[in-house]
């Protein structure tokens, strides 16, 4: 599996997240992945975050790519992440699905 999907981050997930400089929270990122996920393969579903690290925080009105792809053998049950902004790498990891 690999494709791409573009998001306008959604205004609600920057509320609170943090006052005078508001950043995409992590979990929102990470509900991004998963909307790309269900949208790429909807009969697969997120079950466990494996690993995730966060490089740069993303900005309101920053557009964020979301790159998905099978991890060799084990690509069945393992689904490596990218999160883009441009070609610039925020973050990444690798989830297990069902």
């Amino acid at each position: 599996m690999s494709t791409r999907h573009e998001f306008e981050p959604d205004a609600t997930f920057f509320e609170g997240h943090f006052e005078g400089r508001p950043i995409l929270p992590a979990m929102a990122q990470l509900e991004y992945v998963r909307r790309a996920l269900a949208e790429a393969a909807p009969d697969r579903a997120v079950v466990a975050v494996l690993a995730a690290r966060m490089r740069a925080p993303l900005l309101p009105g920053e557009r964020l790519t979301v790159s998905l792809g099978a991890l060799g053998e084990q690509g069945a049950a393992r689904v490596r992440f990218q999160v883009l902004r441009a070609d610039e790498v925020v973050t990444q990891g690798v989830l297990r699905v069902e």
